[in-house]
């Protein structure tokens, strides 16, 4: 099942009336059958879009859907999706065989063409209901003309009321041109509709046993039940009943309304088979380790067969050890399975071992979508080289003079990529009085330099407007110049040790890790910058006792002060 996000927007209001925009303008898609990772720190948005796709939030804008099926107004229930919490979230009184069990019971299976239909039902009214207010809109505007007219032709015009009276007609005729548009949308999304549900049908009668096929099944059990009948013909008869009882079995689960006591029997035995926990069936959650319990969980999402699966950082309440364990099972399920799958986490290394694709957001922002291995190559911005690798990205400072690029003053690289001008904009961040964008000093200053500000003041409000709360702002500073200050980004295995580097390395302190060796210091003459470079264990007598080192990039990045990656 493949899902789709169309400009996808989550705005929360406070208290105060105070709005907070947790996910910004989202679009992504994800392939039928693949494990997509929503990556990103606390607070960017991740989860929120999660539950959007489950129908726990309500979007404030924008589209969901799966397949063909737009599911942004649907209930949760009615999604078709299994949903594993952080927390389990298992029934502490129930057994493993009860919890997993629990969606089943009292099941109610739509019949398959219902969403079609349904929505093409309220495609229709929705139509019906547009062309009603096209037809108000005409009689009024032709009303407006009617009134424009006749102001018109009396020889004493009133311009005023003429001039209200257009510009009521223009916003009528505004208003018609949006019902209009949405007319025709509504009348394009119907045939979409119409489409879906041709094929929805086409797809029921591919697995339903045809009267063809029932009665040369029929054929074939009379010429096997023969007194003389040879081996091969029961052979073949034994083959097609198979056959034909699979695909029978299949038409009738998918057709189904309700389970049977067997039906659920089957289905808690073969989920719980999937996820190896068929021998926990009759314990209590409180008996199971974590990563037991948590595969409880997902063998519970995954009972009810849903459409998609939904994770929410599952793994997060694990050791170290269960972490690892548990995230090559969940890979593991989904390729079994073949369910579309999203998986959220701030775990870059959970993501990008067990994920098809993912998407890299930030303060409700996807910054880039992509195969693992390829965002950890090619990141498109400083935030996502940063976020991804462990150890990080070692940073520091460049500058950009004359088209070439140099650290220390010293040439580091020449690329005519560097004789391109930067135009955009850059953060600065700033300490600030509150309420002011004057630093404590300006503020000070501006105190003195207007006395009637103090003059009056208990010694209580004096003290308290001399000492005033400080806080941190961001500027936007637009720029324009060739000339810059830029960062350089190096991984830490992209690092080779060389005489005559052009990355003097002040060397704080040496980690050895077996068969590699990890360095830690800064750039020369960059105190505040961090490096942790790691090579091979047999560079270590080169090393070991020096205070500074040499050294050159195998590959780089760099960035500008606004995070956008120029090389």
């Amino acid at each position: 099942m493949e899902v789709r996000i169309e400009h996808l927007t989550k705005t929360f209001i406070g208290k105060k009336g105070v709005e907070t925009t947790a996910v910004n303008d989202m679009n992504f898609v994800v392939p039928d059958g693949k494990l997509v990772g929503l990556l990103g720190p606390s607070g960017c948005g991740k989860s929120t879009t999660l539950y959007m796709i489950a129908g726990l939030h309500k979007p404030t804008e924008g589209k969901i859907w799966f397949g063909d099926e737009d599911v942004t107004n649907v209930p949760p229930e009615n999604r078709g999706i299994g949903l594993v919490f952080q927390n389990y979230a298992l029934y502490p009184h129930f057994s493993v065989r009860q919890n997993i069990s629990f969606p089943l019971d009292n099941v109610r299976f739509p019949h398959p063409l219902h969403a079609f239909k349904t929505r093409i039902k309220e495609v229709e009214k929705d139509i019906k209901e547009s062309s009603a207010e096209l037809a108000a809109l005409d009689r009024k505007i032709v009303k407006g003309e009617e009134k424009i007219a006749a102001l018109t032709a009396k020889p004493d015009v009133d311009v005023e009321k003429q001039s209200e009276e257009m510009k009521l007609l223009d916003e009528l005729k505004a208003t018609h041109f949006e019902v209009e548009q949405r007319a025709i949308e509504l009348q394009e999304e119907l045939e979409k509709a119409h489409v879906a549900l041709d094929r929805a049908i086409e797809a029921l009668k591919a697995i339903k046993p045809t009267e063809e096929e029932t009665a040369e099944l029929a054929r074939l059990k009379r010429v096997a039940s023969a007194k003389d009948a040879p081996l091969e013909d029961k052979a073949a008869y034994s083959e097609a009943k198979k056959v034909f009882d699979e695909k029978n079995e299949k038409y009738r689960l998918t057709v189904r309304r309700t389970l049977s006591r067997a039906d659920k029997d089957e289905i808690i035995h073969k989920t719980a088979r999937l996820v190896d926990i068929e021998q926990y069936l009759d314990r209590k959650p409180k008996e199971l380790s974590g990563g037991q319990q948590q595969r409880v969980a997902i063998a519970r999402a995954l009972a009810k067969s849903p459409r998609v699966l939904l994770l929410d950082e599952p793994l997060s309440n694990l050791d170290a050890r269960l972490r690892l364990q548990t995230r090559e099972e969940i890979r593991r399920i989904q390729k079994e399975t073949g369910v579309t799958t999203i998986f959220v986490t701030h775990d870059q290394e959970e993501a990008m071992s067990i994920s098809d694709i993912i998407v890299v957001m930030n303060y409700g922002v996807v910054n880039q979508i992509d195969a693992p291995q390829k965002v950890y190559d090619q990141p498109i911005n400083l935030f996502v080289a940063k976020f991804l690798g462990s150890p990080a990205i070692n940073i520091f400072d460049g500058e950009i003079r004359k088209g070439k690029l140099y650290v220390n003053k010293v040439l580091f690289d020449e690329d005519p990529i560097y004789k391109n001008e930067f135009h955009g904009f850059i953060e600065r961040r700033r300490e600030v009085v509150a309420g002011t964008n004057l630093t404590h000093d300006e503020y000070i200053e501006d105190l003195k330099k207007h006395p009637e500000k103090v003059e009056g003041l208990s010694m209580k409000k004096l003290e308290a407007l001399r000492n005033p709360d400080i806080e941190k702002i961001v500027i936007k500073e637009e720029v324009r110049r060739t000339d810059r200050p830029v960062k350089i980004g190096i991984r830490p295995e992209a690092f080779k040790i060389s005489p005559e580097g052009k990355i003097p390395v002040e060397i704080r302190f040496i980690e050895h890790i077996g068969r590699d060796i990890s360095i830690i210091g800064n750039v020369a003459k960059q105190k505040e910058s961090k490096l942790k470079i790691i090579v091979p264990s047999e560079h270590a007598s080169g090393i070991v006792g020096k205070k500074v080192i040499a050294c050159d990039p195998k590959w780089f990045f760099v960035f500008e002060e606004s995070g956008e990656r120029i090389k």
